[in-house]
């Protein structure tokens, strides 16, 4: 049963994702001022090959179907810049997207009434992309890229831009969006955080077998297993899989440490891939609300590992923590937990008024897997 408190009617945030893309589609148009099919500029096939070998290599593209990636190709064109040219002006416009082909190009932030200070942030050598900012968000360019030696570029004008890929954009933050609020840890989101931390998501696929984390390694993000499956190890056994739907690596991120735990890919098919959704570090604050919900399931995950043995010190959560709030596995002997409420999902417990509390009464964990979500 769905507590509500102050009233405050949660709407679905893929509803939000949905009316935030459309209206910036109704904005900027559709895509129809192709009547005559949208652009096509001739390449000979290696330069296709390169090209599309590029564009998978790009976050926001890694989704595009073969259709779609073929249709990217074919609306590019190059540009060749010189030395100290500006490419792109920080305050401008969008015009176009860019794939480096050759070149050497810097990232710059123009200096502010505040600061006073131009800042170098970033540096392209021979590969890389920029400026779809702009044109995904309709916002002006955020920095300047300026050419540093003589280069080549794959650019992409913002009508081809909005006619192929937006498209495409618009059903990837659907699909995250619906992925965080089928995490019962995040239920205490408000629509704004959940909207924020869908459109911080970035894609990362793998191969059958591929390694995902490394146990040892430094934490940079957590993840969300959109298609496929991932294999939790540790010391070389295998502790838990993590099934579609569901997320690990948030363990490290909560208590600052390396990871405790390997992960790796496990397609359907040996030549498949495992999609996910990956949280980086830098944005992994925007589920600071929940991030007391997020430990409580670690903990319980210690306490409830089906099929092999506790760790010597159950204190110490896995990187694969994850039983959904409300839940536990069938046979259990531990009760499922429940916040009490009204609750705050707040780790400093805090005050806050929360949205619709989701819960699944009558659920049962999938067979195997405690729950649907893990940790690392």
């Amino acid at each position: 049963q769905a507590v509500v408190f102050a009233s405050n009617i949660r709407r679905s945030v893929t509803d939000i994702i949905g009316d935030s893309v459309v209206g910036f589609l109704n904005r900027i148009g559709r895509g129809d001022e192709f009547p005559g099919g949208l652009p096509y500029h001739p390449k000979a096939k290696e330069e296709r090959e390169q090209l599309r070998d590029s564009l998978k290599q790009v976050a926001f593209l890694q989704d595009l179907d073969e259709e779609d990636l073929r249709r990217v190709v074919d609306a590019m064109f190059e540009r060749r810049v010189q030395p100290n040219e500006m490419v792109i002006r920080q305050g401008e416009d969008g015009d176009n997207f860019y794939v480096i082909r050759s070149g050497c190009y810097q990232v710059i932030i123009e200096a502010t009434q505040a600061d006073g200070e131009v800042r170098i942030v970033h540096q392209f050598r021979d590969s890389g992309s920029f400026g779809e900012l702009a044109l995904l968000h309709n916002q002006p360019r955020s920095a300047t890229v300026k050419a540093i030696s003589p280069g080549a570029l794959w650019a992409m004008d913002r009508r081809a831009f909005r006619a192929i890929v937006l498209p495409a954009e618009q059903r990837r933050r659907r699909e995250f969006a619906e992925l965080l609020e089928g995490a019962p840890s995040l239920a205490g989101l408000m629509d704004e955080e959940l909207r924020l931390a869908a459109e911080a998501l970035r894609p990362r696929s793998f191969g059958h077998q591929q390694v995902i984390i490394e146990e040892g390694d430094e934490a940079d993000g957590m993840y969300f297993v959109l298609e496929g499956e991932a294999v939790v190890t540790r010391s070389g056994r295998e502790v838990a899989r993590v099934p579609r739907g569901g997320y690990f690596g948030e363990a490290a991120l909560l208590e600052g440490r390396r990871r405790t735990a390997s992960v790796v890919a496990a397609a359907a098919a040996p030549d498949g891939r495992v999609r996910t959704a990956f949280l980086p570090r830098e944005a992994f604050g925007l589920l600071a609300p929940c991030h007391g919900l997020l430990r409580r399931s670690m903990a319980a995950y210690g306490l409830l590992k089906p099929g092999f043995a506790p760790p010597a010190q159950p204190h110490e959560p896995l990187e694969a923590s994850s039983v959904p709030l409300g839940l536990a596995p069938p046979g259990s002997r531990w009760p499922p937990l429940r916040p009490a409420q009204p609750c705050s999902c707040r780790s400093d417990d805090e005050p806050r008024q929360l949205g619709t509390w989701r819960s699944q009464p009558g659920s049962q964990a999938p067979s195997g897997v405690l729950g649907k979500h893990g940790s690392s």
